[in-house]
């Protein structure tokens, strides 16, 4: 009985060393196991943490309005493929003056840093939460945001809009589309249906088609109706097929 205790303890003893280890607070076994590798294996070396640029900040607009200016669930700025080009296109939304209309502003920034001027639609209506995405394979810029273009009602619509971009030149634009028409009556398999629901906060995805010489843009908008306390954000799918030609020939999609 005694060689069992012992055996026990031992047992214990060994379990509690290797937890110490294993429970160790991030941080401290980190510089741990930097420290065992740096004495052992490597001379430590000085990360110099000064940085400079080659081009100063420019500004864009005078903006009023500063909250999620590039939209909740995209990236705002994309990169033109160097064989196209080169160069970045970016979106985002704001408000000229304080009693304004939020608006979106779509530009263009030259490889080497020049701001070509951006485009602002003249439209007097509210707009917002812009996304953006360049399809790597045609080079074309592929935008939506939701605004309230409809005078009838209080919904925003969800808006599409595309860069000709002839000749690797930014700014001329197609016409607005909406693609979903605010509200929306869903269906649920498992519950009554509404009809109160709004599709906003759009997200641009370019990837390919299941036809022969197309693409596929897919435009994601998130429910913002509540049916109990939150936004339900269940999600909405619009998506089109197109090729070079349809974009360059003011296609609807």
């Amino acid at each position: 009985m005694f060689r069992v205790l012992v055996i026990v303890v031992t047992i214990l003893c060994v379990s509690v060393l290797c937890a110490s280890d294993l429970l160790m607070p991030a941080k401290n076994l980190e510089h741990s196991i930097i420290s065992r590798t740096e004495s052992t294996l490597f001379t430590p070396v000085r990360l110099d943490s000064s940085y400079s640029f080659s081009i100063l900040p420019t500004s864009l607009v005078n903006s009023y309005y500063d909250y999620m200016i590039g939209g909740y669930s995209s990236i705002p700025l994309w990169k033109q493929p160097d064989v196209q080009r080169g160069g970045y296109h970016y979106v985002f939304h704001g408000k000229r003056t304080s009693t304004g209309v939020r608006k979106i502003f779509y530009g263009f920034i030259e490889e080497d840093g020049e701001v070509v001027p951006m485009t602002d639609d003249m439209n007097t209506y509210y707009e917002g939460y812009p996304s953006l995405a360049i399809d790597p394979t045609i080079g074309k810029p592929l935008l939506a945001w939701h605004g309230n273009s409809d005078p009838t009602d209080d919904n925003y619509e969800l808006i599409f809009q595309y860069d000709y971009f002839l000749n690797g030149f930014p700014g001329l634009l197609s016409d607005e589309a909406v693609i979903i028409n605010n509200p929306v009556t869903v269906y649920p398999s498992n519950a009554d249906s509404t009809a109160d629901n709004e599709f906003i906060w759009p997200t641009v995805q370019v990837g390919p088609s299941p036809f022969t010489g197309m693409r596929r843009v897919y435009v994601f908008a998130k429910n913002v109706t509540s049916h109990t306390t939150l936004p339900s954000e269940n999600v909405r799918i619009a998506y089109a097929d197109y090729n070079a030609a349809m974009l360059e020939n003011d296609s609807t999609l």
